[in-house]
């Protein structure tokens, strides 16, 4: 069994962030970038750009209009769910 012990022993290794879940995390801690820049780094990801779009058209947020640049889909799910959802794709890969 795993003991919190063998993590400070480094017994156990935990696998590395995709560079692109740094690169959000990094963007949204810094508060001078816009959701432009987010998008632009979110961009770089074809299939993690396809999914904040959906999200962003869900019915979640009930928009009368279709959300189609990346930058506004950053503005409407906001820098929380921005990067819960970029974490939560690059785990599942």
């Amino acid at each position: 069994m795993t003991t919190v012990q063998d993590f400070f022993d480094e017994k156990v290794r935990l696998p590395s962030p995709p560079a692109i879940a740094l690169k959000i995390l990094e963007a949204v801690r810094e508060e001078e970038n816009s959701f432009d820049d987010l998008a632009r780094i979110v961009s770089t990801d074809p299939s993690l750009s396809v999914r904040i779009l959906r999200v962003a058209n869900s019915s979640l947020y009930g928009l009368n209009q279709p959300v189609d640049s990346l930058a506004q889909a950053t503005g409407i799910i906001g820098t929380d769910a921005l990067k819960n959802i970029a974490l939560a794709f690059v785990i599942v890969q």
